[in-house]
């Protein structure tokens, strides 16, 4: 479709351009912060939902596209920290399947390094990948569509295949042709066929009596027609995602309680803080701790998911030229 291309790719960009002017004209409020409220019932697998604060002020802060959260600074003598659940829902899925199987091939993949970076190599054989951790996660890290590099469009492909995923739905929410989707999940589940079993497993616990329990105990009954693709998705996405809310907002409470940082937002699978800069080195490892809330699992086996701490003056990744605070 040689003339309709430049066309769609200029509706797609203007639509791009109008969401962050969109959030760029969000009003804040007078004392110079921008809110957000939570509905703490907003879905049915626990995780918050956000939107404009009770005041009418603000705007959903769960989900601001990096290149905007810049806009975002700490207050003067104090800095940032963004803590994120390090493959949250993987080590989750990973968890699940142990419980039910014994099998730990994906949850001992996760716990042995970068497993997005892992799912970029099943993805894309072409490129020229090191063997060295660091190195191949710096070419996943590479920009792939738009602002989304390699790694972040494996994120949504595992997870995307984790729960039960058509080729075609998983080929549009990613950007990548149809034929690299279709290469990619024999070769995916054959690395872990486990998860089909876990998938089978669901759909016949959700056949029979309709109710399922996560790690973290949370039960939910499922009122739609059981048989349906859209329930049987639900199904299988309800654990991971229940699981890790329950994880991560355990944890953000530890947080608030201990009351060595300002606790400001809660993004799902991570939080923002803000803490005295002078005391940087004794505070994250300090958040890290607080945040990690152990899960026993079968055999004598626990599930501890580690965080991520990026640190700074605002609120976006650092970039030697565009952002270097």
């Amino acid at each position: 479709y040689l003339v309709a291309r430049p066309i769609i790719s200029h509706l797609l960009t203007m639509r791009d351009i109008g969401k962050k002017i969109s959030v760029l004209n969000t009003e804040i409020d007078s004392d110079g912060r921008m809110r957000t409220s939570y509905n703490i019932a907003g879905t049915d697998t626990g995780r918050f939902s956000s939107s404009f604060s009770e005041f009418g002020t603000g705007t959903n802060l769960q989900n601001i596209e990096d290149l905007l959260r810049r806009i975002f600074i700490a207050d003067p003598g104090y800095k940032l920290a963004y803590l994120d659940a390090q493959q949250g829902e993987s080590y989750c899925v990973g968890g699940i399947e142990w419980n039910i199987f014994g099998h730990s091939a994906y949850l001992e993949a996760c716990e042995s390094g970068d497993l997005h970076t892992m799912v970029a190599k099943l993805v894309w054989p072409e490129v020229p990948w090191t063997g060295n951790l660091a190195a191949d996660k710096d070419l996943a890290e590479q920009p792939f569509y738009r602002h989304y590099s390699r790694r972040f469009m494996c994120k949504k492909i595992g997870h995307g295949s984790n729960y039960g995923g058509q080729e075609n739905t998983i080929s549009t929410q990613t950007k990548l042709p149809l034929r690299v989707i279709t290469e990619f999940q024999p070769r995916y589940f054959q690395a872990f066929p486990e998860h089909l079993d876990w998938h089978d497993w669901v759909q016949d616990t959700l056949k029979r009596e309709g109710v399922l329990t996560t790690l973290t105990g949370r039960r939910r009954q499922f009122w739609g027609r059981r048989e349906a693709d859209d329930t049987i998705r639900a199904a299988i996405a309800f654990d991971p995602q229940g699981s890790l809310s329950d994880i991560v907002n355990t944890g953000m409470l530890e947080v608030w309680r201990r009351r060595d940082a300002e606790l400001l937002l809660q993004c799902h699978d991570a939080i923002v803080v803000q803490y005295k800069e002078e005391l940087e080195d004794e505070i994250i490892p300090k958040l890290k701790s607080q945040l990690r809330h152990p899960v026993e699992l079968a055999h004598g086996r626990s599930l501890t998911i580690p965080y991520d701490a990026q640190v700074g003056w605002n609120w976006s990744k650092w970039d030697e030229k565009e952002n270097p605070n």
